[in-house]
């Protein structure tokens, strides 16, 4: 099996698309949905179709620019062109974006070297008692679930996962399975292998019911759609800064509640103080907000990144992002009509994210059509033995014809032999 038929490229200034004929199929009917970032800040358009950002995103030549802006004009120089001073502001700017993206007090927002680095505390950090339990699911990912395994290993605590089942609401899986024994819910906003999205609300609701703490991993969501902690009402959220929000790996976000706040951190950092350049190495006295989980210095050339990319993404609301997203996988879903290609939830569900689709056909091996699809300039991956399709700011009608006129001109030639 070959995934035949030509390649073709549309110009993002086009208004309408050409009616393409695959046996059956007909690809690309209709007005055409632009990207919402300029397309030629990515030089890897039009060659390539870049549906991948769920594993690293593409940098904007904006972002770029930010990065190489602050190697010349102070990176380069050491300490020579950035007081100790200028050092807590360059890293205060990005916290100020921070709290646009949580829609959050700035005194809530952690500046993390990466996820990890906050999730990792947090088993220590809440501490169930012995026979409380931890619910997570089964498929989330494991930055999320192994700080938790290590820690019911000597606490006590139990594990507990769930399943994200094609056929079920996961937040309803939850929802069920919170109980009086129930002490935290740890779960990725948006599951990275399937794109099942959580309502937070619902679930923060149901766990504020027996007292439950409640973890976000937001890595597959924010930047891409709407990330509210004062909706939400969780006790924290973390994001990776280097997928949907455009910037270079070495930094995430961290929102951290009120309550959390009360906390000491696990770990505590030279940076974690009120006044880190005091330096003084006889006491532990911590920043009163979220900066108690500034760990250290960090990769202030993806600091720059992180800024640059976030204040790019923010300039479209929330509603513009995902209106954006939900049209395009729309498009998906009505090309893919009668391929024999299934989504791990059908579009318009509402547990189905816009902009993670997770594709199966039981005549083909995820892996063999990953590997077709990148020898055509598609890039995306596979998880689960599943596709899965990212599409994000910079993606428009013209890349999702070029997917659907692959996958199912491989679908007319594979049942055909």
């Amino acid at each position: 099996m070959r995934l035949n038929g030509p390649l073709w490229r549309i110009s993002g200034d086009l208004t309408f698309r050409v009616n393409l004929h695959l046996g059956d199929f007909i690809v690309g009917t209709g007005p055409m949905t632009k990207a919402l970032i300029d397309r030629s800040e990515y030089p890897s358009f039009p060659e390539k179709v870049y549906m991948n950002q769920a594993s690293i995103g593409m940098l904007s030549s904006t972002t770029v620019a930010a990065m190489t802006s602050f190697i010349d004009s102070t990176g380069r120089f050491g300490s020579l062109l950035m007081s100790d001073d200028e050092e807590i502001e360059y890293l205060g700017n990005l916290r100020i974006v921070g709290g646009r993206l949580f829609n959050c007090n700035l005194t809530n927002v952690a500046i993390l070297a990466g996820a990890s680095e906050l999730l990792g505390q947090l088993p220590s950090l809440m501490s169930p008692k012995s026979g409380e339990e931890i619910l997570m699911v089964d498929t989330d990912f494991p930055a999320l679930t192994r700080p938790w395994l290590q820690f019911a290993k000597t606490s006590g605590s139990c594990v507990q996962f769930v399943k994200d089942l094609p056929a079920r609401d996961l937040t309803d899986t939850l929802c069920e399975r919170i109980g009086p024994s129930t002490s935290v819910v740890a779960v990725s906003h948006v599951q990275y292998g399937t794109g099942t999205i959580i309502d937070v609300p619902r679930l923060t609701s149901r766990a504020g019911d027996v007292g439950a703490l409640v973890i976000i991993d937001a890595t597959q969501s924010a930047g891409a759609i709407n990330v509210d902690t004062k909706l939400w009402g969780a006790d924290i959220v973390v994001a990776s800064g280097y997928k949907w929000l455009g910037g270079h790996g070495g930094v995430a976000l961290g929102y951290v509640s009120d309550t959390m706040l009360r906390e000491t951190p696990v770990l505590p950092g030279w940076m974690s103080t009120e006044h880190p350049f005091d330096f003084d190495a006889t006491s532990v006295e911590y920043a009163v907000d979220a900066r108690r989980f500034l760990q250290s210095t960090m990769s202030y050339v993806s600091v720059a990144s992180l800024s640059a990319s976030l204040n790019q993404l923010l300039s479209f609301s929330p509603d513009v992002r995902e209106n954006h997203s939900k049209t395009l996988s729309r498009e998906l879903f009505n090309g893919l009509n009668g391929s024999g290609w299934v989504a791990h939830h059908p579009g318009g569900s509402s547990a189905a994210s816009t902009h993670i689709i997770s594709l199966s056909n039981p005549k083909f091996s995820a892996r063999e059509i990953y590997e077709q699809l990148l020898a055509r300039g598609v890039i995306c991956s596979t998880r689960n033995n599943r596709l899965r399709i990212s599409v994000a700011a910079f993606n428009d009608s013209s890349d999702i014809s070029r997917v659907i006129a692959a996958l199912c001109n491989g679908q007319r030639v594979g049942a055909g032999g």
